[in-house]
């Protein structure tokens, strides 16, 4: 426990931006001893572009909508979610590097005030961009990896070499003094294999936290409940986490309840507007271009708080009602659809 609460700190706190330590400051005791739900952080999906060809993409299945959001738009959200409380953002695709002029959307983000972090796949990450990004106040990089065996890596990102790049870039920004997060999926399959262990090895002799994704029904993975851990699976997962503090989950990052924090303390937004409580749960909650974002996480906060366990990767329930729905291509659903669903207890 003492080893999490370490990295928690490690990761959490900036003390070249005072700003935003003051206002981390402010949003803890906000939610531990005032009973406020200030929002946390802002996942931007900027591109569903690709360099990569990934077995659990979820780029193709969600729609393009009417408009793309361009810079202002961007500008006018982010303002929206500070008023919330936001002070984490993140930028990812796609491939965030396949976007034009992608640095003007990091420049939107007054990063004295904010944690700022960009999700990649590694493959185009030079010297000279994570030092760019540097300067622009991008402290921590996120990049995927899903084996610490090069070849199981490749295989499942579906070009060979991304496991030799994406190693190059975690290099690259460690050696300018960016913070490293490795993004990994897990499913029954890979969980107890070589290439998992590997990639525990792999974290601690980097000393970078390894975030893992637990796998779901949806994407190209889309109503295969194979893919999902099983209650052995996550006993199994849980003891690894016990004796490896670097190994942390979405679940662990709240600012004071341990548990999912879709709504709640994160949200995701497609290019097109859409806004979707979880990644990975392909239901809006709302559109920014319809309505304001206190609004549409409002509504979201209605079936997402706090759960114990993550919806479309733990509970058995929720998963059967999701896939049930969610068969058709015409991602993401409507909000309404929230209402179709009653499993939103995930202690099942």
């Amino acid at each position: 426990m003492f080893g999490k609460i370490l990295q928690k700190i490690r990761y959490g706190a900036n003390l070249r931006k005072p700003r935003y330590m003051v206002r981390l400051a402010v949003n803890i005791c906000k939610r531990r001893y005032l009973g406020q739900v200030p929002l946390r952080g802002v996942d931007f999906a900027v591109t569903y572009q690709c360099n990569l060809k990934c077995e659990h993409c979820f780029n193709k299945t969600i729609l393009k909508g009417e408009r793309i959001m361009a810079l202002e738009d961007y500008a006018r959200v982010i303002r929206e979610a500070e008023e919330l409380g936001a002070l984490h953002f993140a930028f990812q695709g796609g491939e965030v590097l396949l976007q034009d002029n992608f640095d003007a959307y990091l420049k939107l983000v007054d990063a004295r005030s904010n944690s700022l972090a960009v999700t990649t796949n590694g493959l185009l990450l030079t010297r000279e961009v994570v030092q760019r990004w540097l300067s622009l106040g991008v402290n921590t990089f996120t990049i995927s990896l899903d084996s610490g065996i090069s070849e199981e890596h490749d295989t499942f990102r579906g070009l060979e070499g991304s496991f030799r790049q994406a190693v190059a870039g975690i290099d690259y920004a460690l050696a300018m003094g960016g913070k490293v997060v490795i993004n990994s999926t897990i499913s029954p399959r890979s969980l107890r294999s070589e290439g998992f262990k590997a990639l525990l090895q792999f974290a601690r002799e980097k000393r970078v936290l390894l975030n893992t994704i637990f796998a779901a029904p949806s994407g190209k993975w889309a109503n295969n409940r194979e893919v999902v851990l099983g209650a052995e699976d996550i006993r199994y997962y849980n003891e690894i986490v016990r004796t490896h503090p670097f190994v942390i989950r979405d679940t662990d990052s709240g600012y004071a309840v341990r548990g999912c924090q879709a709504a709640t303390e994160s949200i995701y937004i497609t290019p097109y507007g859409d806004v979707l409580p979880c990644p990975f749960i392909h239901i809006s909650a709302g559109n920014v271009f319809e309505e304001s974002l206190a609004t549409i996480r409002k509504r979201a906060m209605q079936y997402f708080h706090y759960q114990p366990k993550c919806l479309i990767g733990e509970s058995g329930a929720f998963i059967d009602q999701y896939i049930a729905i969610t068969r058709e291509p015409n991602l993401p659903l409507p909000p309404e659809e929230m209402n179709t669903i009653t499993a939103w207890d995930a202690k099942v």
